[in-house]
């Protein structure tokens, strides 16, 4: 619609690219102040939170038998190697483990081989040669798979 002077649709053109230009440059320019959380109005010195002269100041937070279950648990989950243990180092744990560690190994290992892959499925080296099947072979031999 054209009346006189002024083109609407030119007109609602410019109003948009003048409030776009607008927003863009408030919102790049504004400026988030941060400040840091100041700790120098509290003391810290442990003493003025427990005083030493207090009755209850040697009283331990946790009763010593829940201290050694909590100590025997950390063991177990971290360094046992006893059957019911659950550390890396427990036998059940390795032997559950380390099948499915070889199998998404060797899932990754045949990304590797381009046969029978499309032009855009290849993978390439940093030099940009193409993987071939004697690579994914060497790294199978050298890591100790058996090649299917």
């Amino acid at each position: 619609m054209c009346l006189g002077l002024f083109d609407f649709r030119d007109l609602s053109k410019r109003v948009f690219l003048f409030l776009g230009i607008c927003f863009l440059s408030v919102s790049f320019a504004t400026e988030v102040p941060i400040y840091d959380f100041s700790i120098k109005s509290y003391s810290q010195n442990i003493n003025d939170y427990f005083p030493s002269d207090s009755n209850d100041y040697d009283t331990p937070l946790l009763k010593r038998e829940y201290q050694e279950e909590q100590l025997q648990q950390f063991y177990n989950h971290y360094y046992s190697d006893h059957g019911e243990g659950l550390s890396p180092w427990n036998e059940k744990m390795v032997n559950s483990v380390l099948p499915v560690v070889k199998k998404i190994e060797l899932e990754l290992l045949d990304e590797y081989d381009n046969q029978n892959k499309s032009d855009e499925e290849r993978h390439f080296a940093e030099n940009f040669k193409e993987h071939d099947a004697c690579l994914a072979k060497s790294y199978q031999k050298q890591y100790g798979f058996t090649c299917h």
